[in-house]
Protein backbone atom coordinates (compact mmCIF):
# COMPACT_ATOMS: atom_id res chain seq x y z
CA UNK A 1 0.00 0.00 0.00
CA UNK A 2 1.04 3.59 -0.59
CA UNK A 3 0.94 6.49 1.84
CA UNK A 4 -1.86 8.03 -0.24
CA UNK A 5 -3.96 4.86 -0.07
CA UNK A 6 -3.52 4.56 3.70
CA UNK A 7 -4.44 8.22 4.33
CA UNK A 8 -7.25 8.41 1.74
CA UNK A 9 -9.99 7.59 4.23
CA UNK A 10 -8.97 10.39 6.58
CA UNK A 11 -9.85 13.31 4.26
CA UNK A 12 -6.51 15.00 4.89
CA UNK A 13 -4.86 14.51 1.52
CA UNK A 14 -4.54 17.53 -0.74
CA UNK A 15 -2.80 17.56 -4.10
CA UNK A 16 -1.12 20.41 -5.95
CA UNK A 17 -2.63 20.41 -9.43
CA UNK A 18 -0.67 21.01 -12.65
CA UNK A 19 1.07 23.41 -13.32
CA UNK A 20 1.70 24.15 -9.67
CA UNK A 21 4.90 22.94 -8.04
CA UNK A 22 5.95 22.82 -4.37
CA UNK A 23 9.21 21.63 -2.87
CA UNK A 24 9.13 20.93 0.87
CA UNK A 25 12.51 22.62 1.30
CA UNK A 26 10.86 25.89 0.27
CA UNK A 27 8.31 25.84 3.11
CA UNK A 28 9.05 26.92 6.68
CA UNK A 29 6.55 26.92 9.57
CA UNK A 30 6.95 29.41 12.39
CA UNK A 31 4.16 29.09 14.97
CA UNK A 32 0.90 29.48 13.01
CA UNK A 33 2.40 30.88 9.81
CA UNK A 34 3.84 29.00 6.85
CA UNK A 35 6.38 30.92 4.76
CA UNK A 36 6.61 29.68 1.19
CA UNK A 37 9.57 30.65 -0.98
CA UNK A 38 9.00 31.16 -4.70
CA UNK A 39 11.98 29.44 -6.32
CA UNK A 40 12.85 27.32 -9.34
CA UNK A 41 11.23 24.38 -7.50
CA UNK A 42 8.17 26.17 -6.06
CA UNK A 43 6.12 28.39 -8.32
CA UNK A 44 3.40 30.97 -7.67
CA UNK A 45 0.61 28.62 -8.70
CA UNK A 46 1.79 25.89 -6.33
CA UNK A 47 2.24 28.38 -3.47
CA UNK A 48 -1.26 29.76 -4.05
CA UNK A 49 -2.76 26.27 -3.97
CA UNK A 50 -0.88 25.39 -0.78
CA UNK A 51 -1.98 28.66 0.88
CA UNK A 52 -5.59 27.79 0.01
CA UNK A 53 -5.26 24.34 1.61
CA UNK A 54 -3.65 25.82 4.73
CA UNK A 55 -6.66 28.09 5.33
CA UNK A 56 -8.57 24.96 6.37
CA UNK A 57 -6.14 24.36 9.27
CA UNK A 58 -6.52 27.38 10.12
CA UNK A 59 -3.04 28.80 9.77
CA UNK A 60 -1.57 31.68 7.80
CA UNK A 61 0.53 31.48 4.67
CA UNK A 62 2.90 34.02 3.20
CA UNK A 63 5.01 33.71 0.07
CA UNK A 64 7.54 35.75 -1.84
CA UNK A 65 10.46 35.39 -4.22
CA UNK A 66 13.96 34.93 -2.81
CA UNK A 67 13.14 35.24 0.91
CA UNK A 68 15.97 35.73 3.36
CA UNK A 69 15.04 32.61 5.38
CA UNK A 70 16.51 30.40 2.64
CA UNK A 71 20.02 31.80 3.09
Amino acid sequence: STVASVLAGHNILKFIEAHGTIDGKDVVRIKDTFFIALTKRTNYEGATQLAFFLKEAPVNASFKAKPSFLN
